[in-house]
C-alpha cells in the first residue's frame, strides 16, 4: 500500500541520504567549468561543449570523486 512506502527508511548511500536533487547556483557551474577549461571569452561552439559536458548531475559526481 502507499501510506506503508512512505514510513520507509530513507535510502541512503554510504551513509548520505539520497533527496531530490537541487541545481546548482551559476557560480558553482562556472567555477568547476573553469577548471574543465571554460572561459567566457573562448569561441562559442568550444565554451557549449563544455557546458553541456558537464550538466549539474555529471558536476557533483566529478566533485564526489575529486575533480
Amino acid at each position: 500500500m502507499l501510506l506503508d512506502k512512505l514510513d520507509a527508511p530513507a535510502i541512503t548511500i554510504q551513509g548520505f541520504p539520497m533527496s531530490t536533487p537541487h541545481p546548482l547556483s551559476d557560480e558553482h557551474r562556472e567555477a568547476f567549468w573553469r577548471k574543465a577549461g571554460w572561459d567566457p571569452f573562448l569561441p562559442d561552439i568550444e565554451r557549449e561543449r563544455i557546458e553541456r559536458r558537464w550538466d549539474d548531475e555529471s558536476i557533483e559526481l566529478a566533485e564526489v570523486f575529486g575533480f
